[in-house]
């Protein structure tokens, strides 16, 4: 084979020559080049951090501000001032054939793991762990506790933790969680499970969020649940009904199968967390508080009192202030058992000055005054938690609820009174229809009036409701609500029909407090007769009422037969007697 020579070799030579030295150099540049590439990266990566800088700093701050204002005392304190660390009853070990389990102390081994009953392990201080040790186990949490027992306060102090950039969600995280804390009301549900359930947040965020940082906030949000960052904080699940909550879990699944490394974080109860242990939550429950608790909670709310409080010109006007060393000792007893809600209205109430009486239900009684519209009968209020309470709308719409009041009828001020005294009279007529249910509802001692279209705006005002986007509106508290709707469906007769909707949080409060405030021994009856082996929840639901329930009661010494009979039976294995 002849090999034919271009006709300029010097030229073909020549480019070949340069094309090994290009080669050559190419190569030896290569490590150049990806050091290039990487200080570019490093460059866009540095001019997207100083964009969002701005606009993650402003949602922290923000975060930070109404985290501390979630509880009940925010109008005179912030959360860090008064704050008592929320703990969790820290579950038992997980027991697995063939390895080593870890040694328990004897209260472990003594003290069964009571979720429900909180109460026993402050007494016999169980150990517990702290809410942020919670989520870094790598699972979404529910923290779990009756009305009253705390569970805002504990999503707003993660809430605050993560806003002050103390909180990441793994061990070997390099970036700090971003907290997205919102109540269910605040959520446009149900959600449309066509669209980005990111949307959801990002609504949500918008509502508070300044005007500059709106067109930015899509993309950091979803940047943040993408890189596993976002720590969403949602309260308010608890005092949903069952539908109410299965609207939140549909998007709580859509959520973790299109962010999987979003943690979520949100509240229940310990017998209505429906569809959460299906997406795989864990269940956690806050510990109730031990006397030194108490006392610590008591000496600082008299601290903080005396150095901001009683120096306000409506205080120096009131009644003499006593001495804190006198009213703390006073304070210090008789507390076994109360939630922290309890025990902050009593406390509340001694150091104001205002309170109606020494009992839990008077300290309930005196925070109603306290924050009722002026001039607003209480039987309006009443009536006005029963309908919320009957219908199963815990977040309702005002449009709705208008109609609700608006048959109660009002004609001059008059200030609230304590609910103990009685504000209605036997001969008072019957109105005001629910849904489909026909309840007989009293008229007020007002007598003759006019509707009232300004009440539900005076209660948002004077801080009994609160008020959300997209028209909605909810009890200040569950507690508040059940306690009004108890008195008023024992006036109304409505125990039947309270009895027969779904469970749900507002149903139960209100039982408790239809109890202790009205007749309840048909109710409890019901309740003492039905069979629910081996747990007998329903036999336990009437024995929380016997506390606060007077003591003339009639179904008081049923109640106290049943659970001696539960003591008793020699069917059911001894940890199932109590």
């Amino acid at each position: 084979m002849i090999i034919t020579l271009p006709p300029d070799p010097f030229s073909f030579l020549f480019g070949f020559a340069i094309g090994i030295l290009f080669v050559w150099v190419l190569r030896r540049a290569q490590p150049l080049l990806t050091q290039i590439r990487e200080n570019a990266k490093e460059q866009r990566q540095v001019a997207q951090t100083r964009r969002t800088s701005g606009l993650e700093d402003n949602h922290r701050r923000i975060t930070l501000r109404r985290a501390q204002g979630m509880h009940l005392a925010s109008s005179l304190f912030s959360l860090d001032e008064i704050l008592q660390e929320p703990r969790l009853i820290a579950p038992p070990a997980r027991v697995e054939p063939g390895v080593t389990g870890i040694q328990e102390d004897i209260i472990s081994q003594t003290l069964p793991y009571l979720p429900a009953w909180p109460e026993l392990a402050a007494t016999y201080r169980a150990p517990t762990i702290g809410v942020a040790e919670a989520i870094a186990g790598g699972s979404n949490v529910v923290i779990v506790g009756a009305a009253g027992t705390g569970k805002t306060v504990a999503l707003a102090q993660l809430a605050s933790l993560t806003a002050n950039l103390r909180v990441k969600l793994t061990a070997d995280s390099e970036m700090e969680a971003v907290p997205y804390l919102y109540h269910v009301a605040d959520l446009q549900l149900p959600f449309d499970a066509s669209k980005d359930p990111a949307n959801i947040i990002i609504n949500a965020a918008s509502e508070h969020a300044p005007l500059f940082d709106l067109r930015r906030l899509p993309g950091f949000i979803q940047q943040t649940l993408k890189n596993g960052q976002a720590l969403v904080l949602i309260d308010g699940f608890d005092e949903l009904d069952p539908q109410g909550q299965s609207h939140v879990v549909d998007w709580f699944k859509s959520l973790l199968q299109t962010y999987p490394k979003a943690r979520i974080v949100t509240t229940g109860c310990i017998d209505q967390l429906n569809g959460l242990i299906s997406l795989g939550f864990s269940p956690l429950a806050l510990i109730g508080w031990d006397v030194p608790r108490n006392t610590r909670f008591i000496q600082q709310w008299g601290e903080l009192w005396s150095q901001t409080v009683a120096l306000e010109a409506w205080a120096q006007t009131g009644p003499e202030q006593i001495d804190p060393i006198l009213l703390n000792t006073w304070l210090a007893t008789d507390n076994n058992n109360l939630t922290p809600f309890e025990l902050t209205l009593k406390v509340w109430g001694a150091y104001a000055g205002d309170s109606l009486g020494p009992r839990v239900l008077d300290a309930i009684a005196t925070h109603v005054r306290r924050i009722a519209p002026s001039g607003t009968p209480v039987a309006a209020l009443e009536l006005l938690a029963m309908q919320v309470v009957l219908t199963s709308q815990p977040v309702f719409d005002p449009r709705q609820a208008r109609s609700w009041v608006k048959q109660y009828d009002i004609v001059e001020d008059k200030a609230i009174e304590s609910t103990e005294d009685g504000t209605k009279t036997a001969e008072d007529e019957a109105s005001a229809p629910v849904n489909s249910e026909k309840i007989k509802v009293k008229k007020s001692r007002a007598g003759e009036s006019v509707p009232s279209y300004g009440l539900l705006s005076k209660m948002v005002e004077s801080g009994l409701l609160v008020s959300h986007p997209n028209n909605k509106m909810r009890f200040l508290h569950p507690v508040l609500n059940g306690y009004l709707a108890g008195q008023a469906i024992g006036d109304n007769h409505a125990d039947a029909t309270l009895l027969a909707i779904s469970d749900w949080d507002g149903k139960t409060v209100s039982l408790r407090y239809l109890a202790a405030r009205g007749d309840a021994a048909a109710v409890a009856d019901i309740l003492l007769k039905e069979s629910d082996l081996p747990l007998n929840n329903r036999i336990f639901t009437v024995a929380r009422w016997l506390r606060d329930a007077h003591k003339e009661a009639t179904w008081r010494n049923k109640a106290f037969a049943s659970l001696l009979a539960i003591l008793q039976a020699d069917g059911q294995p001894l940890g199932l007697r109590g």
